[in-house]
């Protein structure tokens, strides 16, 4: 979705700083059911979305998502 929305709004002539600060407002909508978790959201997507500005591939992003929820996930498991 993001690299799809990042696209698009620099084919409508948005600014990098303009796509990336609504990017990083709806990934962190859809992210609210993680409780306080959504926070940790919005550096990893500040981090993917200038990846995806920069290089145009959706390879960081997809491992770095992997990478997060697999440590969430542990940190899930783990926590007593």
């Amino acid at each position: 979705m993001n690299g799809y929305l990042i696209t698009r709004l620099e084919q409508f002539g948005w600014t990098q700083q303009s796509a990336l600060v609504l990017s990083l407002s709806l990934r962190t909508s859809y992210h609210v059911y993680y409780g306080l978790g959504f926070l940790l959201t919005v550096p990893f997507g500040y981090f993917v979305t200038r990846s995806f500005q920069k290089h145009h591939r959706l390879n960081r992003a997809i491992a770095a998502h992997f990478i997060f929820d697999a440590v969430i996930l542990v940190i899930a498991v783990l926590h007593p």
